[in-house]
C-alpha cells in the first residue's frame, strides 16, 4: 500500500476565530484607478463609453460589481475570523451576493475596506459562510457594502457562531422575459481573472477543478452577475438611472463552451423613487445559474 493510499483525507473543516482575535476584521487601504476600472469592463465584454472614455466629463465610471476586484484580498485565503485549509478553501463555491451602493467611486480616490464575519449557516450537507464588507472614502462616508456569501459543500464549522439579525423577507420575483444571449468561450474564466485580479484555480486550472469534485473549470460568479447587469443596463430606457443594489443567489454552476441567456422584468417603482428589476440567468440546458435584481435610482 502507498504512502497516497494511507494519507488521511484533508481535513474539510472552517475554524471560527474569537471576536476579539486580531484577525476577526481585516483592513485594506487602496486607490481606485483608471486602468483597473477599464480592465474589469474589458473582462465581461462591457464596452461602454462611461467605463473606458477617459476624456468624458466626470471621468470614467466603475461597473456595479467592480468593488469585487479590491475586496478580493480580503477574502482571498477564506474570510476574516475563520481559519481553514486550502484543500477547503478550494472547495469554496460563490453562493450570494449583495452589494449597495451610496456614493461613487472617483478614480485616484484613496479607499479603506473592513471586512469582518457577518454570518455562519451549518446545514447537513454544506456550511454558509457570509463576509461584510464596507469601503469608505477619505471623509469617512461609506461608498460601498458587500455581503459576500461562500458554501462549502461536505465542511463543517468549529466555533461560536455569529449572531446576525434576520433579513427581512422580500416578495416573490416578478415574472421575467429573455433579454440577452451570450457564448462562454474556453478561455473566458482565464480572461475573467486577469482583468478583475481575482484568483482561484478551480477557474482557470482543470486539475484543481477536478480535484475539488468539479467536472470542468467553473466561470467566476461575478462574471456571471456582471454580464447579467451589463445586459440589463443595456437599455436606452434605463440611462437616466444609476444602480443602487445588486443582489444574486446562485443556483448553478456555467462551464466554458455553454450559452447563457439573461432574462429580466420589467422595471417597477419602488418607494425610494427608484425602480426594482428582477434578473435571471440560465444556461444551455435551460439550468437557472442565477436569480437576482437590480435596483436604479435617478442619477
Amino acid at each position: 500500500m502507498t504512502s497516497a493510499e494511507t494519507a488521511a483525507p484533508p481535513d474539510h473543516v472552517i475554524r471560527l476565530l474569537p471576536a476579539d482575535a486580531p484577525e476577526a476584521t481585516r483592513t485594506r487601504v487602496h486607490v481606485v484607478d483608471e486602468r483597473a476600472i477599464a480592465a474589469y469592463a474589458a473582462g465581461i465584454g462591457d464596452t461602454r463609453a462611461e467605463h473606458f472614455d477617459l476624456g468624458r466629463p466626470g471621468g470614467i465610471q466603475a461597473h456595479p460589481v467592480f468593488p469585487v476586484t479590491f475586496e478580493w484580498p480580503l477574502l482571498d485565503d477564506g474570510g476574516p475570523g475563520t481559519s481553514m485549509s486550502l484543500a477547503t478553501r478550494h472547495r469554496g463555491l460563490h453562493a450570494r451576493h449583495d452589494v449597495r451602493w451610496f456614493l461613487p467611486l472617483v478614480p485616484g480616490t484613496e479607499m479603506r475596506t473592513v471586512a469582518g464575519l457577518h454570518d455562519v449557516v451549518v446545514k447537513k450537507s454544506l456550511s454558509l459562510v457570509t463576509v461584510r464588507l464596507d469601503t469608505y472614502v477619505p471623509s469617512g462616508e461609506r461608498a460601498v457594502s458587500t455581503l459576500y456569501t461562500r458554501a462549502y459543500p461536505g465542511v463543517t464549522v468549529e466555533g461560536d457562531l455569529p449572531t446576525t439579525p434576520a433579513s427581512p423577507p422580500t416578495g416573490p420575483p416578478a415574472e421575467t422575459r429573455p433579454h440577452r444571449v451570450y457564448d462562454v468561450p474556453r478561455e473566458g474564466p482565464t480572461v475573467y481573472t486577469e482583468c478583475s485580479r481575482i484568483w482561484n484555480p478551480i477557474h482557470t486550472d482543470i486539475r484543481v477543478a477536478r480535484a475539488s469534485g468539479l467536472p470542468d473549470i467553473v466561470v467566476h460568479g461575478t462574471e456571471t452577475l456582471a454580464r447579467a447587469v451589463t445586459a440589463v443596463l443595456d437599455d436606452r430606457d434605463l440611462d437616466r438611472w444609476t444602480v443602487s443594489r445588486v443582489t444574486s443567489r446562485f443556483t448553478g454552476m456555467v462551464t466554458p463552451d455553454q450559452t447563457v441567456t439573461v432574462h429580466r422584468s420589467d422595471p417597477r417603482p419602488v418607494d425610494d423613487g427608484g425602480v426594482h428589476l428582477d434578473v435571471c440567468s440560465t444556461r444551455t440546458d435551460g439550468t437557472t445559474v442565477l436569480a437576482g435584481s437590480v435596483d436604479l435610482r435617478p442619477r
